[in-house]
């Protein structure tokens, strides 16, 4: 992905879920280490595994790797958690937070993905239709009004000869002479 994508906010979400989680596996892990021993490591590498996640969730550039992340730390720790017979309030923020996290993040992998490819199919429906309503262009993407004219601003970024008339909220192609 493109450094310059925007951040979606389920990727902030996901993101603040996953430090969370980590920060209360490095404090019980650090503070069980004098009575459960090398058990207690294991919560201060998940700690360390989940904040590592949430940054690459949090960067967004490589999502999928730290949404796949969270998932595998998130349904490992839960299997240990029911296997062991030892659930309690720690299989949430140890096991469940991390799988929501990782859930959000292919949300919003989902997300940018379709932001950064909506300028490019945006401008065909304009050139096919030479004006069209925003409102009719939002209704066939699915999505918001609000989406739609960013994308016509990133596209008269880019130099396109579109424009926008702001009374009858109809983009339009202006055709080269």
């Amino acid at each position: 992905m493109a450094a310059n994508v925007e951040r979606p906010a389920e990727a902030m979400y996901g993101s603040l879920l996953l430090f969370v989680s980590a920060g209360l596996a490095l404090l019980v892990g650090i503070a069980s280490l004098a009575e459960v021993g090398e058990w207690a490591l294991l919560d201060v590498f998940i700690g360390i595994l989940l904040i590592l996640s949430g940054y690459i969730v949090y960067q967004v550039r490589h999502l999928t790797a730290g949404t796949v992340m969270a998932l595998v730390v998130g349904l490992v720790v839960t299997i240990l958690y029911v296997v062991t017979e030892t659930i309690g309030v720690w299989i949430v923020f140890e096991g469940i937070i991390p799988i929501i996290a990782g859930i959000l993040g292919f949300v919003a992998r989902g997300k940018s993905r379709r932001m950064q490819e909506m300028p490019t199919d945006l401008l065909g429906v304009i050139k096919l239709h030479e004006r069209i309503k925003v409102s009719e262009i939002a209704s066939r993407f699915k999505t918001t009004e609000l989406e739609i004219e960013l994308s016509v601003i990133k596209l008269q970024e880019r130099g396109e000869p579109i424009g926008f008339d702001k009374e009858t909220r109809e983009v339009f192609y202006k055709k080269q002479e």
